[in-house]
């Protein structure tokens, strides 16, 4: 058995005090009906170890929000935990069925596996020197420059086929009539300051725009009042003799170049200089010379590039064995890039280079340590495919996933059904169960990595039936890893892990804890809880708790100290025969307060043989002497009822004289039915709890039910 923790949480939603124990490195099962407070004891447990703010906010009980003097969230015991992961509602709509994939977090839990991190830290190791070196201020700065070259002078969109400038490229369109700051006419003198300085664009564009202005009768300036009838006829031609997109295209040209020339060779920079700063436009050995820029930079950024790749795993990995050769080809040759050979770029180059010239000596390591990647990564997704589609078989699910891992942080989970067709729309296309157990999958793999220190699965297995059940709980809890297959991922089981699983299905507690108890290793232990004027408190329920249900109300039959109670348990047990005697006659008739004992009909008496007969049945399986009208008088006794009622050592039994009492009372239909709900509920299962040690009608239905009878009383007195 691990270490026990005993934990306790004040003021969380309906919860005022819940104390609960929490068995470390083993399963623990809390189970109680919907309304217990399972989901706000959730809450406050994750509280308790995130501290998340907006939940905070959220579990504070309401009549706390009203109060000038709130009971704040308190807790014990749980500080032994750093972190929690829950599966809940919220976990499926968050993480399940996102855009083209079932799960939006399957790199991380399906590929990002620890011996994929430990393989990529050995990549890195090998491969530091170059993106160090790659990502260095000198080499940053001249993969900046190459792609302002490429930028400013073709537009970004380099050569076209003819290895010429395309016809939108900014050295085209922005000296298209020469540069025009190269040579400025007297009447635009007055604008020098604009024209060539860097507020060029802008100045044009606010020209351009403001020449609307410009074309009403009066020659008034908008911008300072001041006549300008004599320069008209100049301020009108700027935007023709300047247009803006010009201006934006020289703009651009002229930055991109700003940005290679100290890259440049000596010569170079002089021809660039004088091309984009002549008054002519260009002629077509102009625009070559431009081109064969345009071309060596490319050539410098594709080697970069390369370079940057060479950090990828998966681009390593589509390389086969021909790892040598991509190296060669980052590496950057000048004397085909002869425009960029100044000292600045020889040194950033020689020193790339070299570092590739280092990693090239060991490429026979990093292609071993490739392969040994690509080798665990097809035998982890394919032991990853191979566990969840043998649980969605044994589950009885007629669908299988893929898993195909697509590159840096990319993992593709399709979900194909048995006929090979690929379910694109999951969400809407399959059932809640076939999403939640499906939701289920992925949560268990991804605890694997996250290896939280708590785990709370939230009512995860109700909506499973037995198979489907059982299935869940192997996968979980109970699978081991196959011989022979030590190098996969360990299956989806949260054994051994720190986990409070709850739920308000008696199937899911009967499951564990009659039939699959001996597999659990460690052992589970589940839990009863039960909520009384806020306060939560658990009771162990084991094995020996769930007894056969005809020997348990064969005991409860004879061991109750009122008669009406015996005859309470009498009657359910009379209910398990085929056959309903002339006993459950008798006490059908009772119950429903007619004046002699009928058969179901209610119209048709009993004999008087019949009555014997079924009387000596009663007495017989409660030890106690019966008789009809005595026991008649007493349930019509309302006030004699509700005595007895407050006189019961559990709910079910007090909702049983509630039916009894108010039989012949209850008018409004809901009540009438929700009371013959309750006490009739039977959870199909021939072994069952004793509802006198195991609360599982909730306080706030007896009261009620109290309440009606207390309502009805005081009707009868007042007609009286």
């Amino acid at each position: 058995m691990g270490r026990m923790v005993q934990a306790t949480i004040r003021n969380c939603k309906n919860i005022r005090q819940a104390d609960i124990s929490i068995e470390l490195g083993s399963l623990n099962i809390k189970y109680a009906p919907n309304g217990t407070g399972k989901s706000s004891l959730a809450d406050g447990v994750v509280f308790a170890i995130t501290q998340d703010e907006a939940l905070g906010r959220r579990i504070v009980p309401f009549e706390d929000r009203l109060s000038d003097s709130p009971q704040g969230f308190a807790q014990t015991g749980l500080d032994v935990f750093n972190s929690v992961e829950k599966f809940d509602e919220d976990y499926i709509s968050r993480v399940v069925f996102a855009e083209n994939t079932l799960f939006s977090d399957g790199f991380n839990v399906f590929v990002k596996t620890d011996m994929y991190t430990q393989t990529l830290h050995s990549l890195e190791s090998i491969l530091s020197e170059v993106k160090t070196t790659i990502l260095d201020t000198e080499l940053t700065a001249l993969k900046r420059a190459v792609e302002g070259a490429i930028e400013g002078i073709s537009s970004g969109k380099g050569l076209t086929k003819k290895n010429e400038l395309a016809a939108s490229a900014h050295a085209k369109k922005g000296l298209e009539s020469g540069n025009p700051k190269a040579s400025i006419s007297p009447e635009y003198s007055p604008f020098s300051p604009f024209i060539t300085t860097d507020r060029f664009e802008k100045w044009s564009k606010w020209h351009r725009d403001g020449e609307a202005l410009l074309e009403e009768p009066e020659s008034i300036c908008p911008f300072c009042g001041d006549d300008f009838t004599e320069k008209r006829a100049a301020i009108m031609s700027v935007s023709t003799h300047y247009p803006s997109l010009s201006a934006s295209h020289l703009s651009k040209l002229l930055g991109g170049i700003a940005l290679a020339e100290e890259y440049f060779d000596a010569e170079t920079k002089d021809d660039v200089s004088s091309i984009v700063n002549s008054p002519k436009s260009l002629t077509d050995a102009q625009l070559n010379y431009l081109a064969e820029i345009v071309a060596q930079a490319s050539t410098i950024k594709t080697a970069l590039d390369r370079g940057l790749q060479l950090g990828s795993f998966f681009h390593l990995a589509s390389l086969g064995n021909d790892i040598s050769s991509t190296v060669t080809n980052c590496k950057i040759d000048l004397s085909l890039t002869k425009h960029f050979s100044s000292e600045k770029t020889q040194k950033a180059v020689a020193t790339y280079n070299s570092k590739l010239d280092s990693l090239l000596a060991k490429s026979g390591e990093l292609l071993g340590i490739v392969n040994r990647q690509k080798d665990h990564l097809a035998r982890s997704l394919e032991g990853y495919t191979g566990y969840i589609n043998s649980f969605l078989s044994s589950a009885g699910y007629p669908y299988q996933i893929e898993l195909q891992a697509l590159g840096e942080d990319q993992c593709q989970v399709a979900l194909k059904h048995d006929c090979s067709y690929t379910v694109e729309d999951a969400e809407k296309s399959l059932s809640y169960g076939e999403r939640n157990a499906l939701s289920l999958i992925f949560f268990a793999h991804s605890m694997i990595g996250k290896k939280p220190d708590l785990i709370i699965l939230d009512d995860p297995i109700t909506s499973f039936d037995g198979s489907k059940r059982f299935a869940i709980l192997d996968m979980l809890f109970l699978r081991k890893r196959d011989e022979g297959k030590e190098k996969l991922p360990p299956p989806a089981t949260l054994k051994g892990k720190t986990v409070i699983l709850l739920t308000h299905d008696y199937g899911v507690v009967f499951e564990i804890e009659h039939t699959l108890k001996s597999k659990f290793s460690p052992l589970a232990t589940t839990y009863h809880l039960h909520t009384s004027a806020g306060c939560l408190k658990e009771t162990i329920l084991a094995k020996d708790d769930m007894q056969p249900v005809r020997k348990l109300y064969a005991k409860l039959a004879k061991q109750s100290d009122d008669s009406l109670i015996k005859y309470v348990y009498t009657r359910r047990l009379l209910e398990l025969s085929d056959e309903k005697s002339e006993a459950w006659d008798i006490l059908s008739s009772l119950f429903h307060h007619r004046d002699n004992a009928t058969l179901e009909d209610g119209s048709t008496p009993l004999s008087p043989s019949q009555i014997a007969l079924g009387t000596k049945t009663i007495e017989e399986l409660t030890d106690a002497t019966f008789d009809y009208h005595t026991e008649l008088a007493r349930i019509s006794d309302l006030e004699e009822m509700l005595r007895t009622f407050d006189s019961c050592c559990c709910n079910y039994e007090k909702l049983q004289i509630a039916r009894i009492a108010l039989d012949k009372h209850v008018d409004d239909c809901f009540d009438s039915k929700t009371l013959s709900e309750t006490v009739h509920v039977d959870n199909g299962y021939l072994w069952q709890l004793d509802p006198r040690k195991f609360e599982e009608i909730p306080n706030r239905l007896v009261k009620r039910y109290r309440t009606l009878m207390t309502e009805k009383l005081s009707d009868t007195e007042a007609s009286l």
